[in-house]
């Protein structure tokens, strides 16, 4: 089910990231729910978390305290204006 659809990108995000398999997986399950994407889109997810921390200063903690702060916000706003996860995330 989608705990199989997860595993690699969780694993891939934690190995990119340097960070812990359980926070990493927190993290990034968390992200998935506050936009309301099904575990399918996980690879996405993690793939634009990688991304933003590789490219700046970003890193999985900071991550994370922006988006308690900007899901809600980021999620209505991809519904309204039908634009894409990745110009929403805290880069």
């Amino acid at each position: 089910g989608e705990i199989q659809k997860i595993t690699a990108s969780t694993l891939d995000l934690a190995l990119a990231t340097g960070e812990d398999l359980a926070t990493s997986a927190m993290v990034a399950g968390g992200t998935l729910r506050a936009f309301g994407l099904d575990a399918s889109k996980m690879g996405m997810v993690t793939d634009v978390m990688a991304k933003s921390f590789s490219s700046s200063a970003l890193d999985l903690n900071k991550f994370q305290v922006s988006m308690i702060k900007r899901a809600h916000h980021c999620n209505t706003l991809i519904k309204e204006q039908r634009q894409p996860l990745w110009f929403w995330l805290p880069i």
